[in-house]
């Protein structure tokens, strides 16, 4: 998820175990994305990233990585889901306040959300 491109491959060839060189020749680039923890991909190839960066959520469709939403509330966004509903799902668990990140002290402060967004 640190990486700065996002790649699609066809799980058929997975399944089927297919050579490595065969699934390595079907990998494709599909676009831009930022550096993230979670994603969630709409039936119609919609791609929504968490950015740990910009505190904010991403779309990337048709080669254009935009901002969907940006909100301080959006303070390190963990995962992304899409809902039955039509909305997207998102955690928030300010995980970059932990003592791993932090070097000792706890700095997280509730509440932790779990955020909505219409699509």
């Amino acid at each position: 998820m640190s990486g700065r491109s996002w790649f699609s491959v066809s799980a058929k060839g997975l399944r089927e175990n297919n050579a490595d060189e065969a699934i390595k020749a079907g990998i494709e680039k599909v676009g831009p994305k930022p550096i993230s923890d979670g994603v969630a991909t709409s039936s119609n190839g919609e791609h929504y990233f968490t950015n740990l960066e910009n505190g904010s959520i991403d779309v990337l469709f048709n080669d254009q990585l935009k901002t969907l939403v940006k909100d301080p509330k959006i303070d390190w966004p963990d995962n992304v889901r899409i809902g039955p509903d039509n909305w997207l799902y998102i955690a928030i668990n300010q995980l970059h306040k932990a003592p791993a990140f932090t070097g000792g002290e706890d700095e997280a402060t509730p509440p932790y959300y779990i955020l909505r967004v219409k699509l």
